[in-house]
């Protein structure tokens, strides 16, 4: 044992010499014998020693808060059936480049997720073939030397996830494609298999499902239907009920899963006015969902509250979704013992009910879905027959199980309003709708992508808030790419297109319209939605439910997919043409496309400085290669100039008079990039003494103006809101990497402030 007094008394030096000797015998087990990382318990991290505490080293996993992530999300949609000969080959190219840019953010472990789609041999009730998507997650913890791109890949390629697999009585189909990856950073605790994304909450389940895209895309009876039910006569209206009832729709079994990819933090939810803490959330979600929490990352509770959230097409799942999340009495109690919430079972009950109701209904008006999903009146006719079957003898019982959530009047929890909450939740919430109610209640930063079983065959969503999203889109090579890095995306740029050496026809635009490759940066300050739909084409029915369908579609690809943008900021409007928006990654001098792999990269740096230096000194030169009139740098110096010479002018003029709290130029960054700022502004400082002149953290300076409303003051350093003067100050942003998450939330932060923003920068 250790005291006190044996610590005191201690020299400091002989707890040197004994970290020195376990780091080495941590890097010859790990290097020489590839055992486990050597893991200090949290109480020792903590406080060093106690009065109680054994000096031992053991092997395990640290405890959920105290792991801080650094990752990065990317992601490929393949649009053609070309990028999948030889076994996947060039579709698998792609996501290793990608891989190996995203790693940068972190490359302890990473994971790869597609969905296969399977027809099955079984029709649904209204005779259409139904399709189970199948998730297929790939994850690794990469060994302390590997190369977690080519570790990935190799895992991939293993278990041959290209879509011309054949199972036993089903039949592979040649669709769409997407996988959606992650690559992941545990700075204060071991890499685990199970904090590595993507994630998923609940296990695979087969529940009754109604199959709404088959049923609008192949029957043109209803559709016909429909427009005769609202403008002829009750005479034809008999003929086409008694028609029709071979077209009443019926739930078939179908598979239900869910995954997130997410980068950031999710930190609270917010639900009736509460906020919860996302660990009081995880514990909720294992009684909500039935499910043991499968990892304890923040991340994973995303993925429980996209189960209880998507429900679109199931009553079961609707039901639970009212009861936990959409209802007046919905809570999430910190303390487990005061969650009280149906069973699973329970659930399935009251969705017979709905399903029985649905029925009766289209018995006497028979109405597609979609046509019942569009109309209030029509819903409002559902729920209120769903309401009678639940207050009746029959369903007594099931009623009470839940009256600890439905039948309060006073508080708008009513029968009625229980069976309009479950009828609008089966018909609204989709892919898009489930991320926009996620979105809206949760607080953190999100660099977030959701998908479905429900909806992977022609759809994934995408949502960026304090955590940058970038989305890349090849025309030509039918391909579409999305990453938190924006250099991920580019990743296709070296790529040939396989389909122009293939038999495999090309849609070709006659008209060479967007042809050009095009990146689209989602709005990380404000908050921004992107749904991404490639079923447009092949299915008829609309890609959004009725809360969304005044989101104007915008067109991508040649038509190949379409876009629904939603921006949670009110204060930003998207232009007429989303084209205005992007940025063209194709004849563009300023935009460079990836280098070629190489066995040495150190090496392949140290050869590359003289060309890069002679390239900096030919461009201050302006000596270029034609593409362009003149230097960017130069210009952008020359105008650095100008805005300085103004503020000088002013003070001599007395338009300006100093202050001591009045900020000149401000620099701002952060570590090495940070040190720059500091040496250019002691440079500034010298040759104008006259100026206030300071660099400042980019960390501080977002703690101090705050994100989500929240400001934390500086302890222990001088800079605060009252001893800075920001407006109208010269801002220069010193960033490497050009995406690093304190200067690039100030690049956005400062504009409301300054109109004098540089940005010292890489590509």
């Amino acid at each position: 044992k250790f005291t006190d007094a044996h610590v005191m008394s201690s020299s400091p030096w002989i707890w040197c010499i004994v970290a020195a000797y376990v780091t080495a015998l941590d890097a010859i087990a790990t290097d020489l014998f590839g055992l486990p990382k050597l893991y200090l318990p949290t109480a020792v991290r903590s406080s060093f020693f106690s009065s109680s505490l054994i000096m031992s080293y053991s092997i395990g996993s640290s405890s959920p808060s105290d792991i801080v992530l650094c990752c990065g999300n990317f992601g490929v949609i393949l649009l053609h059936s070309a990028w999948f000969e030889k076994g996947g080959k060039y579709a698998y190219d792609i996501l290793e480049k990608m891989i190996q840019v995203t790693m940068m953010r972190g490359a302890q472990s990473g994971g790869v997720v597609t969905f296969q789609d399977r027809e099955k041999s079984e029709k649904d009730g209204t005779g259409h073939a139904t399709h189970n998507m199948t998730g297929i997650r790939t994850r690794v913890v990469k060994s302390k030397r590997g190369d977690l791109s080519k570790i990935l890949r190799s895992k991939l390629e293993q278990r041959s996830i290209v879509p011309f697999v054949r199972g036993v009585g089903e039949k592979a189909l040649n669709r769409v494609k997407f996988y959606a990856g992650h690559t992941r950073f545990a700075t204060t605790s071991k890499a685990t298999f199970d904090g590595t994304h993507p994630h998923q909450w609940s296990k695979p389940q087969y529940l009754r499902v109604y199959n709404m895209d088959e049923l609008l895309s192949t029957d043109d009876v209803e559709r016909s239907m429909g427009r005769s039910i609202m403008g002829l006569s009750s005479n034809i209206l008999r003929r086409s009920r008694s028609s029709a009832k071979r077209h009443i729709a019926s739930p078939c079994k179908t598979r239900v899963e869910h995954f997130i990819t997410h980068n950031g933090d999710f930190e609270f939810y917010e639900l009736n006015g509460t906020s919860c803490e996302f660990e009081a959330v995880q514990k909720w979600l294992e009684i909500a969902t039935g499910t043991t929490m499968p990892s304890g990352v923040d991340s994973a509770a995303i993925a429980g509250m996209v189960d209880i959230i998507r429900c679109k097409g199931c009553f079961a799942l609707s039901v639970r979704y009212v009861i936990c999340l959409g209802f007046p009495t919905s809570k999430i109690q910190e303390n487990v013992d005061d969650i009280h919430l149906p069973s699973w079972q329970i659930y399935e009950k009251l969705g017979i009910v709905f399903e029985d109701a649905l029925r009766e209904y289209q018995n006497e008006f028979p109405f597609p879905l979609d046509l019942i999903s569009q109309d209030p009146a029509k819903r409002e006719g559902l729920a209120r027959k769903a309401a009678v079957k639940l207050t009746s003898t029959e369903y007594q019982s099931v009623l009470e199980s839940i009256s600890r959530h439905v039948g309060n009047e006073e508080l708008g929890a009513g029968v009625y309003n229980f069976a309009v909450a479950c009828v609008n939740a089966f018909f609204d919430n989709d892919l898009l709708q489930t991320v926009k109610i996620f979105m809206a209640h949760s607080k953190g930063s999100f660099g977030l992508c959701v998908m479905s079983s429900l909806d992977s065959n022609r759809q994934i969503c995408l949502a960026a808030r304090g955590q940058t999203i970038s989305v890349a889109f090849y025309p030509q090579k039918h391909i579409i790419l999305y990453g938190s890095e924006q250099a991920a995306v580019k990743a296709g740029m070296g790529v040939e297109f396989p389909g122009l050496n293939s038999t495999c026809a090309l849609d070709r635009s006659h008209l060479n319209v967007e042809t050009d490759v095009l990146r689209l940066d989602l709005d990380d300050l404000g908050g921004e939605i992107c749904l991404i739909d490639w079923g447009s084409r092949k299915y008829k029915n609309p890609a959004v439910s009725p809360p969304n369908r005044s989101i104007k579609a915008a067109s991508v690809m040649n038509n190949e997919a379409q876009l629904y943008l939603i921006q949670e900021s009110r204060n930003l409007s998207q232009p007429e043409v989303l084209y205005h928006r992007m940025t063209k990654l194709t004849k563009n001098r300023l935009i460079t496309p990836l280098k070629d792999d190489c066995e040495d990269p150190i090496l392949q740096d140290i050869r590359d400085i003289p060309m890069i230096c002679g390239a900096i000194q030919d461009d201050w030169l302006n000596i270029g290669d034609g593409s362009t009139m003149f230097s960017l740098n130069r210009l952008t110096a020359w105008n650095l100039g100008r805005c300085i010479k103004e503020r000088l002018e002013k003070y001599v003029s007395g338009e300006l008079t100093p202050c001591a709290n009045k900020v000149d130029i401000l620099l701002t960054g952060c570590e090495v990039s940070l040190w720059l700022a500091e040496q250019f502004a002691s440079d500034l400082q010298k040759a104008f003494p006259k100026l206030h002149i300071i660099a400042v953290s980019s960390n501080k300076l977002l703690g101090l103006y705050g994100q989500e409303g929240i400001n934390i003051p500086t302890v222990g350093f001088p800079v605060s809101e009252k001893s800075l003067n920001l407006f109208d100050a010269i801002t220069i942003i010193v960033s490497h990497s050009g995406g690093t998450f304190s200067p690039l939330g100030c690049s956005n932060l400062f504009q409301s402030k300054t109109n004098y923003i540089f940005v010292v920068t890489s590509e």
